[in-house]
């Protein structure tokens, strides 16, 4: 599932995003592999300043959401991947 706030006048353009994702089986056989249940949030803005130049800040994974993985239950966990908040912010320039 995918929420989505968008804006964008007068040369500024903002965006915020949930996405999440249920459990799911991610492998079969004798130990059955599955994927916790997973969300995070995304932002970005850009303000066009002069023609053609535009400044922008982005955040992935604002909230540090981690992933983690069982086998059979949830106590088996087969992986952990920490989520770490990436942030980039630049100036582009389009002719």
């Amino acid at each position: 599932a995918n929420a989505v706030v968008y804006y964008d006048k007068n040369g500024i353009q903002a965006r915020l995003a949930y996405n999440w994702r249920d459990k799911f089986l991610a492998g079969y056989g004798f130990d059955p592999g599955y994927i916790k249940a997973y969300g995070q949030f995304d932002a970005s803005a850009s303000y066009e300043f002069r023609k053609g130049f535009t400044a922008y800040v982005e955040g992935i994974n604002l909230t540090n959401a981690d992933r983690s993985g069982y086998s059979r239950n949830e106590q088996t966990v087969t992986f952990a991947a920490p989520g770490y908040a990436r942030y980039s912010a630049g100036v582009r320039y389009t002719f």
